[in-house]
C-alpha cells in the first residue's frame, strides 16, 4: 500500500529549520524541482530559445531521476509520485514541437529517462501522470479534441521513454472524464489512441461532470480513478464508504494492479472554525456562502483526523494520492496518521 504526491517536492520544517537562508532553501529544493518556459518567451528569444529548451529538458530529466533517488529513501508505503508535465515545454505546440522530433533530443530522453524507469521499477516507486484540465477528450469541439489527443500522447512518449506503456496499466496516465460530448465522444476520442495510449489512460470522476456511476460502463477497457473528494462534491455531500458495491468494479477495472484513488480536502480558509472531530457537513459549508466551485479547491495539508481516517479506510485496497497543496507534506501527514492507527507498519 501506498500514499504518494503530486509533482513538487517541498522540504519538512525540520529540514528547512536548519537552512541559513531562503536562498539555501531554495538551493536545497532546486534539483527535485522542474523548470519551465513560455511560448511568448521562446518566440521572443528565437536566436537562443533552442538552447533554452535543452538546457530546460536536461534539468527536468535530472530532476526526475533526482526524485525517484529521494523517494527511495523514504518508507516502501511512501514511494509513490505524480510527475509533473512540464518535462517538454512546448512539446504540443505548434510553434515548437519540432523541437522535440530533433533524433539529438529523443536520443537524449531515450538514453536519460529510461533509466530513470528503470530505477523506479526497482526501487518500487510508483510514478503516473496527470495531464492538465484542459485535456478534454470527451468536448464536442473537434479542435479541443484534437488538442487534447496531442497533450495526451505527449505524456505517453514520455511513458515510452521511461520504459513503460508496455503492459495493461504499468503506469497511469489519468485524465478527468469531463467534456459535453460525454461518453459516446469519449469512445470515438478513444478509438484514435495509440496502442500505447490504451494500455495506461485512466479515467477519473469528475466534480461538474461524470460521477462514479458514468464511469463504471467503462470498466471493461480503462482503469477507473475514484477521487473521494470529487465525489463528496458532485453528490453534494457523499462520503462513499470503502466497502462501497461500485468500488468492485473501480478494482476490476485495474487488471490485478493495484488501483489508486484521490484524496484531499476543501481549502481551509472555507473550514475554517468547523470542528477538527467531525466529517465536514456539505450543506453547512454551502449556507456559508461556499458554493460547490468553491469547495473544489485543495487545502494545504490534511487537518481533520476524522476525514484522514476515512481516506484511510480504503488504504488496504486501493493506494492514496494526495492532492493537496502541501504536496510530500500533506502525504507524510496522512501516513503518520496511518501508522498512529496502526493501518501501516513503520520501517
Amino acid at each position: 500500500m501506498k500514499i504518494g504526491f503530486a509533482c513538487v517536492y517541498e522540504l519538512p520544517p525540520d529540514v528547512e529549520a536548519q537552512a541559513s537562508s531562503k536562498a539555501e532553501s531554495e538551493r536545497w529544493v532546486k534539483p527535485y524541482r522542474f523548470q519551465s518556459t513560455t511560448i511568448k518567451w521562446l518566440n521572443e528569444n528565437k536566436s537562443i530559445a533552442e538552447d533554452r529548451l535543452y538546457e530546460i529538458m536536461q534539468n527536468n530529466c535530472k530532476a526526475i531521476r533526482n526524485l525517484v533517488r529521494k523517494l527511495s529513501e523514504y518508507p516502501e508505503q511512501l514511494r509513490m509520485l505524480r510527475l509533473g508535465s512540464s518535462i517538454c515545454p512546448g512539446a504540443t505546440h505548434r510553434t515548437w514541437s519540432w523541437f522535440y522530433d530533433k533524433p539529438d533530443v529523443q536520443k537524449y530522453l531515450s538514453d536519460n529517462l529510461k533509466p530513470v524507469g528503470d530505477l523506479a521499477r526497482r526501487l518500487n516507486v510508483k510514478l503516473s501522470f496527470h495531464p492538465g484540465q484542459f485535456t478534454v477528450l470527451a468536448s464536442d469541439k473537434p479542435e479541443v479534441v484534437s488538442s487534447s489527443l496531442l497533450e495526451f500522447e505527449h505524456h505517453v512518449d514520455i511513458c515510452k521513454y521511461l520504459g513503460f506503456a508496455k503492459k495493461k496499466l504499468d503506469m497511469k496516465v489519468n485524465v478527468h472524464l469531463s467534456g459535453r460530448g460525454g461518453i459516446p465522444e469519449f469512445k470515438r476520442t478513444y478509438s484514435r489512441l495509440s496502442p500505447e495510449a490504451r494500455r495506461v489512460i485512466t479515467l477519473e470522476n469528475d466534480e461538474f461532470g461524470a460521477s462514479i456511476d458514468d464511469l463504471l460502463p467503462l470498466y471493461k477497457k480503462i482503469g477507473l480513478v475514484l477521487d473521494i473528494h470529487h465525489h463528496w462534491i458532485n453528490s453534494e455531500g457523499e462520503y462513499i464508504r470503502s466497502t462501497d458495491g461500485r468500488l468492485k468494479y473501480i478494482k476490476d477495472s485495474w487488471r490485478g494492479k493495484r488501483p489508486t484513488i484521490h484524496y484531499s480536502n476543501s481549502k481551509e480558509q472555507y473550514t475554517l472554525g468547523l470542528p477538527r472531530n467531525r466529517m465536514f457537513n456539505f450543506d453547512e459549508l454551502i449556507s456559508m456562502g461556499f458554493p460547490k466551485t468553491k469547495l473544489r479547491a485543495h487545502s494545504m495539508l490534511f487537518g481533520n483526523k476524522r476525514m484522514n481516517s476515512w481516506a484511510l479506510s480504503f488504504l488496504p485496497e486501493f493506494d492514496i494520492m494526495c492532492e493537496a497543496k502541501a504536496k510530500n507534506l500533506a502525504s507524510g501527514q496522512l501516513y503518520l496518521q496511518a501508522v498512529k492507527q496502526k493501518i501501516i507498519t513503520h520501517s
